[in-house]
Parts: C-alpha cells; sequence; structure tokens
C-alpha cells in the first residue's frame, strides 16, 4: 500500500485512527488446490472442472441412467466424457441426460459471497434445465435457450451463496436432457476481517478510539465516564527513556500504546548518554539533532530500547520526533530528519522489534503554509511508515 494514498485510509492521532482495507492470501495464482479445482487466490476465484466429480462410483460421486463412458475420454465411469474445443481444451461431460447428477469437492482460498457460474453448451432444441447445489443448500434452476452446437460454449450465473474458506461439495443436477457440461467458476468477494486487528494494526470493522491525557488517573477517569477502554494511549518519552512499568501496565489492560519519542531530554543528561547538541531555546530541554540521531553516536541507546520493545512483545505505534514539520530548527533540516527517522526504524527491525508499527504525525495548524512541499520534503518513505497522522489543535482554527 502506497502511504500516501493513506492519508485518509489511515490517520492516526491521538484521538481516531481509520482503517484501510486490505486482502489477499498467500498462495499463488492457478495452484492445484483440491479435487478437480485450481484457484486465483488473488482473485478469490476457483474453477472446477466437469470431469473432476469425486470418486466412490454410481450413487455417490454421480448418477449415470446409461451404463458406460460413451465418449471414452478420461476416465473409466459410466459418466460419459469427451474432449473438448472449448477456449482451454481438456474435457467435457456430454450425453446428460434429466436426472443424472454429478458431485464435486471444491476447495475455497478465503471465506466471502460467492457467485457460482457453469460453461454449457447444446444442439438439442428446446429449454434445458438444470441447478446447483453447494453443501446441501439448493440454487435456483437456471435455464438453457441456445441450442448451437454440442461445442458452442455459453457461461450462465447458476447461484450465490456465502460460504466459508475450506473443502465445499458442490453438486450440479441436470432436469433436462440435452446438455453438456464443461466447468464452474466460483468468483468470491472476500469477507471482511472479523472486527480483530491485522497486522499492520488496522481494525476488521469500525475504527481505533483513542486518547492523550496528562495523567493517567484523568484518562481512566475518562474511560469510567464513557464505559469503554481506551483502545489507543498515547504518551511522550523522551530520547533516554525506556518502557517503563505503567506503559506495560496499560497495555496489559488491553490498549495499543503510542509513543511520541521525542529528540529531547527531559530531565538532564543520564550518566553514559553522549553529550547533547545544546539546548532548545523554546524549552530549554537539552536535545540531539536529527543529524546526531542518523550518525550512529546514540546506536548503543537506540539498540538498547528496540531489544526492550522487541521483548515487551505487545504491539505499538511510535513516531518519532512528533511534529516535526514546527520543530526548532536546531533540530536540522528535512533531508536530516528523513535520515533519523529512516536510520531507527532500521535499526528496530535489526533487532526483530517487528512489533513496532511507524507512524509518521505532522502538525495540523493553520498558519503553516506551504504544506504539500513541507510534508513531501520530510515524508521517509513507504518503507518505512505504517501510519501517517495528523495532528490537529482545538485552540487553533485547523486547515
Amino acid at each position: 500500500m502506497n502511504r500516501h494514498h493513506a492519508w485518509k485510509a489511515r490517520s492516526l492521532s491521538f484521538l481516531l485512527a481509520l482503517p484501510a482495507v486490505g486482502g489477499g492470501v498467500a498462495c499463488g495464482p492457478n495452484a492445484r488446490v483440491g479435487n478437480g479445482t485450481t484457484s486465483d487466490a488473488v482473485t478469490s476465484t476457483v474453477r472446477v472442472e466437469a470431469e473432476d466429480f469425486q470418486s466412490g462410483g454410481e450413487g455417490v460421486a454421480y448418477h449415470d441412467t446409461t451404463p458406460g463412458n460413451a465418449g471414452g475420454a478420461y476416465r473409466k465411469t459410466d459418466v460419459d466424457i469427451q474432449s473438448t474445443t472449448d477456449v482451454n481444451g481438456g474435457f467435457n461431460v456430454g450425453w446428460i441426460e434429466g436426472g443424472e447428477w454429478l458431485q464435486y469437492t471444491v476447495l475455497l482460498p478465503v471465506a466471502g459471497i460467492y457467485t457460482v457460474s457453469a460453461r454449457l453448451a447444446s444442439g438439442s432444441a428446446g429449454t434445458k434445465k438444470f441447478h446447483l447445489e453447494v453443501d446441501g443448500t439448493a440454487a435456483p434452476t437456471v435455464s438453457l435457450i441456445s441450442e448451437s452446437g454440442w461445442q458452442v460454449w455459453s457461461t450462465l450465473p447458476a447461484g450465490t451463496f456465502p460460504l466459508t474458506a475450506g473443502n465445499h461439495t458442490l453438486r450440479f443436477i441436470s432436469e433436462s436432457n440435452g446438455l453438456n457440461i464443461n466447468y464452474f467458476d466460483f468468483v468470491g468477494v472476500p469477507t471482511p476481517p472479523a472486527c480483530g486487528l491485522g497486522p499492520d494494526l488496522v481494525p476488521g470493522c469500525g475504527a481505533l478510539w483513542g486518547a492523550r491525557f496528562p495523567s493517567l488517573a484523568e484518562a481512566h477517569a475518562m474511560e469510567a465516564a464513557v464505559g469503554r477502554t481506551f483502545a489507543i494511549e498515547k504518551d511522550y518519552m523522551d530520547f533516554t527513556g525506556t518502557l517503563g512499568s505503567w506503559i506495560i501496565a496499560e497495555a496489559n489492560g488491553g490498549r495499543i500504546m503510542h509513543i511520541a519519542w521525542e529528540s529531547q531530554l527531559y530531565h538532564g543528561v543520564p550518566a553514559g548518554m553522549p553529550t547533547p547538541d545544546g539546548r532548545l531555546p523554546t524549552t530549554g530541554r537539552y536535545y540531539y539533532s536529527w543529524r546526531t540521531v542518523s550518525s550512529g553516536r546514540l546506536d548503543a541507546y537506540i539498540d538498547s530500547f528496540a531489544l526492550s520493545v522487541k521483548a515487551f512483545g505487545k504491539p505499538l505505534f511510535m513516531d518519532y520526533s512528533h511534529e516535526m514539520d514546527i520543530a526548532e530548527t536546531q533540530m536540522g533540516t528535512p533531508a536530516d530528519f528523513v535520515a533519523a527517522y529512516r536510520h531507527l526504524v532500521a535499526r528496530f527491525r535489526a533487532v526483530g522489534a517487528t512489533n513496532v508499527k511507524w507512524a509518521w504525525v505532522v502538525s495540523g495548524w493553520r498558519h503553516q503554509t506551504s504544506y504539500d512541499a513541507t510534508y513531501a520534503a520530510l515524508y521517509p518513505g513507504d518503507d518505512v511508515v505504517d501510519w501517517v497522522g495528523w495532528d490537529p489543535y482545538n485552540a487553533v482554527a485547523g486547515r
């Protein structure tokens, strides 16, 4: 997914996160996945060849009213099979009479609403009828009027079924004489995921609702007032911070923690940390510039913190240098920020701290001009940004 396009699809601030739609399964297209079926997993399409009915014989896998295979092709049963001149070649079942049926095992790669179509031909006059059953549920009768020829093929919709992933039983039941059948296609619209979280913390339905409060007491009081636990709880951490016991406790209470990791030092310079670049004029706090973060001087701390996050194990959001678009000039250039952000992500990935979902959060201040150029210059890249955030303020009119 291109995160430039995720601006509206995935917005993450400390109040609301909206989900994006994703999909796909792991098997490749046209992989043989079951008795008589091929699957294009990307589009959730499964084809069932008519000649690949189940094993088991008369009354179990099929019912045929005449002995022997009149076409003499493919397999030795009483079902009549011949070579076909349809587009992809192969075989078709022919000489079908009323009351005959064929049964198939169909393996579906994903759950969804499946429309089943049948590939049919007829050289017989009059209306020909059949219907399908899936797992014992019958679809309405379908009529074929064509009598253009036994190898002149038409595709007709034959029923719609809500189906789970896995094996299902298809039965084709002829209601009249004069049909040839080549194959059946199951074309599915995947069922949306359940209301859980996907691998990128995208909810299967609804939205992630969260907040940041000055104290845990206030956060818990608000949760009590609204009668639910926040999905996301956000707080700020300086560039000497660790996962404190309160963060772990809140996460164990069912919240996804969102850490805004800043290059400032809130409480002075701890022993063993490299010398900061100076003090910021707005806060008077010590700081590490973006160039210093990407230089490698702070890697011992970064790696130690990354390992603790990995050991923590639970998923969490993290953004670096929150609202970097309005940061003090001492922090560096947009290129310096991009280098620092990418360096941090690389260090975390190197130690296997993949439970972090990286957010890129900009401000929503109205007085900020040249938004597009500013944001574009500060964007680190789709390969390192999982979520995009916009942080407006209720005390300042937003754009």
